[in-house]
């Protein structure tokens, strides 16, 4: 379970990069608006600081099961924090993905 938030992370982490590839060309065309590439930095940004905090606490979820599967505790508590954070992730995924288009619509108008 853990392996698919760690992939799920790293294609949000590609998708970040592709975006932040495609507000480089936004930025080096004329007549950007240089408001709005500065919003859909910052909602970038937040995304990636939003995306290392889930990684973290995957890894952290991640040793605390591997102790608790050592020591026999029980991991309910644990499963609900994963299917939480997997809710959490798919919703990043959905707004990395609205980002996406929006940014590829700006780019479409300015052509």
């Amino acid at each position: 379970m853990v392996d698919n938030y760690s992939r799920k992370i790293e294609a949000q982490e590609d998708t970040i990069r592709v975006l932040n590839q495609r507000l480089d060309h936004q930025v080096n065309m004329t007549g950007a608006d240089p408001d709005y590439e500065g919003m859909l930095r910052k909602e970038n940004e937040g995304l990636k600081s939003e995306n290392t905090l889930m990684r973290d606490r995957v890894a952290e979820l991640s040793r605390e099961l591997d102790q608790g599967g050592r020591s026999g505790l029980p991991t309910d508590a644990l499963e609900t924090e994963c299917r939480r954070l997997r809710q959490e992730l798919q919703e990043k995924e959905r707004d990395l993905l609205k980002q996406g288009d929006q940014m590829r619509q700006l780019i479409s108008e300015k052509d």
